[in-house]
Formats: structure tokens, sequence, C-alpha cells
């Protein structure tokens, strides 16, 4: 199981990360704990399939879909390594959109 590496910054009183400092917590979770922590604080929502569940969207989101071209940012999860590498290379857009990270 892949882990990710996962960095704590404060943040100052006005939204702005604060200056590193030596004090920086680092700690490295699985994927499925990072999942859980997105959905545990409601930084998402929870995984659906677009194709048999639809795009979570908003009535005016469905109305503007209906009426013209509303972009929903949508993040695939992989199940694993193989599945991530032959989605990649069938689907541009998910390589000219990778966050340069």
């Amino acid at each position: 199981m892949s882990r990710l590496r996962i960095e704590r910054t404060e943040m100052s009183q006005i939204g702005e990360p604060s200056q590193p400092s030596s004090k920086a917590k680092t700690s490295t979770i699985s994927f499925d704990e990072w999942l859980h922590i997105g959905l545990e604080n409601d930084w998402c929502g929870p995984p659906v399939c677009s194709i048999h569940d639809g795009i979570p969207m908003s009535e005016a989101e469905e109305e503007e879909f209906q009426e013209g071209d509303p972009c929903v940012h949508i993040i695939r999860l992989y199940e694993d390594e193989e599945q991530k590498k032959l989605v990649e290379d069938f689907h541009s857009p998910s390589n000219w959109r990778k966050p340069l990270i």
C-alpha cells in the first residue's frame, strides 16, 4: 500500500500559512486514511460513480447544465497503480490537468 507524506502547517489568524518553523509536524498516512479525513471533515463529497449515479450537482448547477456548460471538477480514485496507468494513458485530460505538486 502506498503512503502519503503529510506536512501540517499552522495558519495565521487571517488564513495565510504562517512562516515555516522547525516545529512543523510531518506524518505518513495511507490513502484510505487521507480520504477518511477528507470525508470526516466535509472537505469532499463521498465517492460516487459519475456513470451510474450522475455527477453531484446543486439544483442551480443542474439548471445551468440544461442551458449551457457548467464545469464540475471530479477526482478519479484509482484502485491501483495499473488502473492509474491505463486511465492516464487513455484519457489525455488526466495528464493536462495533473497538478504540479
